[in-house]
């Protein structure tokens, strides 16, 4: 069986997790939403017009775009408020 978890030693080979300072907040989730909607585009696409993947992908496509939205508004909201805060109060 094939682990997506496995240990390897090497910084380069691993997930980083909490690494963007404030200035990045939310960029990675944004990405990793919007990067994933992506590929499984590509997949259903790609898939000949196969019902099966063209009918289930659907969901994991727009649960991953909507959230990416929803993370790139947050970010918005986030960085005017900064902005509010340091460069107008």
């Amino acid at each position: 069986m094939l682990k997506i978890f496995v240990e390897t030693g090497l910084m380069e080979q691993s997930a980083h997790f909490g690494w963007q300072d404030k200035n990045q907040a939310l960029y990675g989730l944004r990405e990793g939403y919007k990067n994933s909607a992506d590929e499984l585009v590509k997949i259903a696409v790609n898939s000949g017009g196969n019902l099966k993947i063209l009918d289930t992908y659907i969901f994991p496509i727009l649960f991953l775009y909507r959230h990416c939205i929803e993370i790139s508004l947050k970010h918005i909201c986030f960085r005017t408020h900064l902005y509010i805060l340091f460069y107008l109060v």
